[in-house]
């Protein structure tokens, strides 16, 4: 189904590059994990994968 504005589903952010507010790029997102109390994003960088809660 459709969601509101502003809402993804994890599918749709695979593949969507990453970067730092400083304009850093960090990489690519490959894998979201699901966790009880919050995801997190599997980004894999030049330099191998970093984790983003």
């Amino acid at each position: 189904p459709p969601l509101p504005e502003d809402r993804y589903y994890h599918f749709q952010l695979i593949g969507l590059k990453v970067g730092t507010t400083a304009g850093e790029k960090l990489g690519e997102v490959k894998e979201i994990l699901a966790g009880q109390s919050n995801d997190t994003y599997v980004v894999q960088g030049t330099e191998g994968e970093i984790l983003i809660p």
